[in-house]
């Protein structure tokens, strides 16, 4: 009786944490404080956060530890920005002393005030990491078994982004199918509000899918590897049509790299007949790719792959021009950093008549860069200690065993975490709570194939 009630109560553990992420996938696909979705998910997000520490059970703290204090380090550099200083200490700092004018003239008497030059976003940024340490906290109180099992709920929900993605463009581009105001009409952006979001995470789901086919028992292999097959050809098609260059990448990347991943090979000892058989079903699915990919080409629905060959239009983009203006905002306010979250009010105090136009510059559209200018010295301190154990964990994926089961989910996730990093350098993916929780769980697989080779070789 009392094994039956603990095995219960993980099983409860696994669909909360189930329920965890398609939470964050039905109102998080947003990173805008004004998205009324953010003001449902968070309170949410909290319950979740409450369930899992008062159930039941064990909570392996040890097999997170590194994670947890690599988003706590993160989330310091942010309450750090929130300490009030003194007049003369605030006029101090680099950047903020031109400032100290324009708040006299505003009415505004220069009192104690935060590192931040705007504290509520700054604590918005903060808020913001609720779902990635939730992350942490429900991956931890669940068994190994079942944190193997976790890659269907990744699959289910990009299948499903996917789906809500082609309804939108069967509505015409309107309606009730989009779940944000401010989104890309037209485009199928499914469960997020930024198109290149939405085609990274179809892209990065890729291998997850495979993983996900493969690992299966006899006689379920089928039926999976079908379902896989099914939503890779319903993937390339939603990702050409988004017009995302980072999207298309990513997905050239993951193609190449799901036979590793997913350890998709045939098995020894099966007859000649099957083998030309599967061999020829690969084919298939190969050439249907490519079909589907020269169909939307011809059809002029492929706006990612014109995006790629308009070489001048990309070096006329907004996000290129302002580079320098970003550098010297990042110089200006070294080391302390302009506040998490206050980049847009800043960047209007350095943007050039050049780059005014009818759309407004909301993020530095390079995530590595806005923290740095946002956080100072403490951000790219934590940075780098995020690329190093990102660096040491995946050596130790590459040099484990790929028939461990561990070991292989550790490489899909250091492989996923890796393109959400990439993805960064070119847009801010991680701000949104179902990207935030999709990588943190990737970095938790791959924590988890480091500890268990270093377990194994003690």
């Amino acid at each position: 009786m009392k094994g039956r009630n603990i095995s219960n109560v993980a099983t409860m553990r696994q669909y909360l944490f189930g329920a965890l992420l398609v939470t964050c996938a039905l109102l998080g696909g947003s990173s805008r404080a004004t998205v009324p979705g953010l003001l449902v998910l968070r309170p949410v997000i909290v319950l979740f956060l409450g369930a899992f520490l008062l159930l039941p059970g064990a909570i392996a703290w040890r097999s997170v530890r590194v994670p947890l204090a690599l988003l706590g380090a993160f989330a310091a550099t942010m309450l750090i920005q929130l300490v009030p200083l003194p007049p003369s200490w605030w006029v101090a700092l680099p950047g903020h002393a031109p400032l100290a004018p324009s708040l006299a003239l505003a009415g505004d008497a220069l009192t104690w005030r935060p590192i931040s030059l705007d504290p509520d976003m700054t604590l918005n940024a903060l808020v913001a990491l609720l779902p990635a340490f939730t992350v942490i906290v429900g991956y931890a109180g669940l068994d190994p078994a079942r944190r193997r099992a976790l890659p269907v709920w990744l699959a289910g929900i990009a299948i499903g982004s996917a789906l809500l993605g082609l309804a939108q463009i069967a509505s015409g581009g309107q309606g009730a199918a989009y779940f944000f105001r401010n989104t890309s009409f037209g485009l199928p952006v499914g469960l997020f509000a930024n198109r290149n979001h939405q085609a990274v995470f179809l892209a990065l789901a890729v291998p997850v899918l495979w993983f996900w086919a493969r690992t299966a028992s006899a006689p379920a292999p089928v039926l999976r590897l079908s379902v896989a097959l099914g939503a890779t050809l319903l993937f390339v098609p939603m990702i050409l049509m988004t017009g995302s260059r980072a999207g298309i990448m990513a997905l050239a990347a993951a193609l190449l790299l799901t036979p590793w991943l997913a350890r998709l090979r045939l098995p020894r000892g099966m007859p000649r007949a099957r083998r030309r058989l599967l061999l020829t079903a690969l084919a298939a699915g190969a050439l249907l790719v490519a079909g589907l990919i020269a169909y939307t080409v011809v059809a002029g629905q492929a706006l990612s792959l014109d995006r790629l060959n308009d070489m001048d239009g990309l070096s006329g983009e907004k996000r290129l021009r302002a580079l320098p203006v970003l550098l010297r905002m990042l110089s200006d306010f070294f080391p302390f950093g302009l506040g998490h979250g206050a980049f847009e009010p800043a960047f209007r105090m350095y943007e050039p008549d050049a780059l005014l136009m009818a759309t407004y510059f909301n993020r530095a559209h390079n995530d590595p860069l806005e923290v740095a200018m946002s956080g100072g010295l403490p951000a790219i301190a934590v940075m780098g200690a995020l690329l190093i154990w990102l660096a040491t964990r995946l050596l130790s994926a590459w040099r484990g065993s790929a028939s461990d089961p561990t070991n292989a989910l550790a490489r899909l996730g250091g492989a996923v975490a890796t393109g959400w990093l990439l993805a960064s350098i070119a847009d801010y993916p991680l701000r949104t709570p179902l990207a935030a929780a999709m990588f943190m769980l990737c970095c938790l697989w791959l924590e988890d194939g480091f500890q268990a080779r270093r377990a194994t070789a003690a």
